[in-house]
């Protein structure tokens, strides 16, 4: 796994907040990247980055040709350690298994939660779904 970490990423002449990935002006279908990250090549891996409020940043490189399984808390000793107090010592794990990557809260405190920013399907076979919006939590059925 790799790691990287940055305070701020700003323009020098306007101060505004850089995005990791920018658009050409002349062809918006090519991609900019701002950081030259080292991906694998032969083995599946997976990106995550840092929330963008917050005002340091990472972006953790998850290679699973290393290993399957991968720890997340506030330990130091785990894959991707965060220092929060709002963090479990041991808060999750993500697994490879087959061609699909599980999240799985370790019974932490607070639970773990996933960003949406596309539409949730809701099964119908009366399966509960937890969503937390803001500092309310409400369970759909």
């Amino acid at each position: 796994m790799t790691s990287y970490y940055w305070e701020n990423l700003n323009c020098e002449l306007c101060k505004v907040a850089l995005d990791l990935v920018v658009r050409s002006a002349t062809d918006p279908d090519k991609a900019i990247f701002l950081l030259d990250l080292d991906r694998p090549v032969d083995s599946p891996y997976m990106i995550i980055e840092s929330d963008i409020d917050c005002p340091s940043k990472a972006v953790h490189i998850i290679n699973f040709g290393e290993k399957d399984c991968f720890t997340v808390g506030r330990r130091v000793n785990n894959d991707i350690s965060i220092s929060d107090i709002s963090v479990s010592r041991r808060q999750a794990t993500f697994n490879l298994e087959g061609e699909k990557v599980f999240l799985m809260d370790l019974d932490s405190k607070f639970g773990t939660f996933q960003k949406i920013n596309k539409p949730l399907p809701i099964a119908a076979d009366g399966t509960v779904v937890p969503i937390q919006i803001e500092k309310k939590c409400f369970f759909f059925k």
